[in-house]
Parts: structure tokens; C-alpha cells; sequence
């Protein structure tokens, strides 16, 4: 069912504030600590964003996402899937400002790659699949919404 999609389910607004001033207090601190292209400053950052698209602040998303993904290209390179995590986040948040076109091509494009990486976390594959399907269902495409939910129920069972 394509209502049900992963992706789908926004977290309650109390949640968010709070999730938000703790990323936020661990990007600061991070920041000084490590440093702002650190990859765990960027995975941080890219969480940060990841919770703006879902507070539909995405112009805030998008300049997030963007840093984390130069920060994993300076430090990681292109290939790396944390990397391509970042593309993943990038064009959700891309796609949800409304550049749909720029927004697509990453999601799939890091959802392939990821799909082929031999080293990528099961679970960063999992979630680049999910915000592929809330960028189709968003975008009113319930054909490629479906299409991707039959390859995310086939590969995660769900």
C-alpha cells in the first residue's frame, strides 16, 4: 500500500523540537571538537537535515544536506557510502523544495550505487529506498511510488 509507504510517518512536533536542539548542540560541539568536515560532524549535520525535510523546512534542508555532502566528499571521497547517504539526503531535501528534476536524479542515483556498494550498511540502502518512495509519493507519481515499494518490501520484507 503506497499510503503506508516508508517514508511516510512524520514525527510529533514536541519530538522534533527536542530532536532538533540536540542535534543541533552536538553539531556545535562537534564543530569544535573535530571540526566542521569531520565525517561524524557530518553525519550529524546530515541527520539535522533529514529532521528539517520532515519539519518542512527545506531551503534549511537543503543548505544542511548540501554540507554534509561536500564535507563526505572532501574527507571520504565520492564512492564512500556515507557519501552517498549524503546524496540521498541532499535530493530528498532538493526534491521537497521543489526542484523536483535535481531532487530525482540524486535519489536514484544514490540509491543505485548504494544498492551496489559492497560495503554500505544494509539500513543506509534501506533508508536511500525510503525517501525515493516519499519523493515519488510527494510528487504524485504512484506508479514509480509502487514500483520502488515492491523492491523495498522484496529486499527489507516490510
Amino acid at each position: 500500500d503506497v499510503d503506508r509507504a516508508p517514508g511516510a510517518d512524520a514525527p510529533e512536533a514536541g519530538e522534533t523540537a527536542e530532536s532538533e536542539q540536540l542535534l543541533r548542540e552536538a553539531l556545535t560541539q562537534q564543530e569544535e571538537l573535530l571540526g566542521p568536515n569531520h565525517q561524524n560532524t557530518a553525519l550529524t549535520r546530515m541527520g539535522l537535515a533529514d529532521l528539517l525535510i520532515s519539519e518542512g523546512r527545506n531551503d534549511e534542508a537543503v543548505e544542511q544536506a548540501s554540507a554534509a555532502l561536500e564535507s563526505f566528499r572532501q574527507t571520504l571521497g565520492d564512492d564512500h557510502w556515507f557519501t552517498l547517504m549524503g546524496q540521498s539526503v541532499y535530493g530528498s531535501a532538493l526534491g521537497a523544495s521543489g526542484r523536483q528534476p535535481e531532487g530525482e536524479q540524486m535519489l536514484l542515483l544514490s540509491y543505485e550505487r548504494l544498492a551496489a556498494h559492497d560495503s554500505a550498511a544494509p539500513v543506509a540502502v534501506k533508508q536511500a529506498l525510503s525517501r525515493l518512495i516519499g519523493f515519488y509519493r510527494a510528487s504524485q507519481n504512484s506508479d514509480k511510488a509502487s514500483e520502488y515499494l515492491a523492491l523495498y518490501q522484496r529486499d527489507f520484507g516490510e
